[in-house]
């Protein structure tokens, strides 16, 4: 099996193509490289009810899906957020929870 590539995109705003573009550049990723790719959705914006999961389409019975796994840091308590001294360290322990 090919070693794949993880690619993680942080939306600070709630934007309803937002899965759509997680589909689109998990396969651009993939025609590019031609490896796996597991994405991560970093949610920063406020709106707790709004967690897209998945995007996907049928066309003449062939499907085509992305689903992927979803950090909303409304989710986390705001004192394990300033805990974290920087952007990375943050991203790190996300990652740790939702893989």
């Amino acid at each position: 099996m090919k070693a794949g590539y993880t690619f993680t995109l942080v939306q600070g705003t709630r934007l309803p193509e937002f899965a759509k573009r997680m589909f689109v550049y998990n396969n651009r990723i993939f025609d590019r490289y031609d490896r796996p790719v597991a994405s991560l959705a970093v949610l920063a914006d406020e709106h707790k009810m709004w967690k897209p999961s998945s995007y996907g389409f049928s066309v003449l019975g062939c499907r085509h899906t992305l689903e992927f796994p979803v950090a909303k840091l409304t989710d986390y308590e705001k004192k394990v957020l300033m805990s974290c001294w920087s952007r990375i360290m943050l991203l790190d322990e996300l990652r740790r929870h939702i893989f």
